[in-house]
């Protein structure tokens, strides 16, 4: 895959960008977003995506020992399911 890909680090009161070079090799910080709501977050995020030319979102997700998502993880899912969205 060529082009940049946004990652997001979702929390509760804030959510860290960070965004690769075109190669997708390397990926340095780009900034951090207030939390607002699900949708207005997922729109903010899909609005640095479009002025990055990001190609990818990818969404982090905490996985509890079992491997399964953990509550914060199943935020980050919804999440991602709102950016798909917009």
């Amino acid at each position: 895959m060529r082009g940049r890909i946004l990652a997001v680090d979702p929390g509760d009161k804030r959510i860290g960008l960070a965004v690769s070079d075109p190669s997708a090799t390397i990926a340095s910080p780009l900034c951090v977003i207030n939390h607002v709501s699900r949708v207005m977050d997922a729109a903010q995020i899909a609005g640095v995506a479009a002025e990055m030319d990001a190609v990818l979102i990818l969404v982090g997700q905490s996985l509890d020992d079992d491997g399964n998502p953990s509550p914060e993880g199943r935020k980050a899912l919804r999440l991602a399911d709102a950016i798909r969205l917009q």
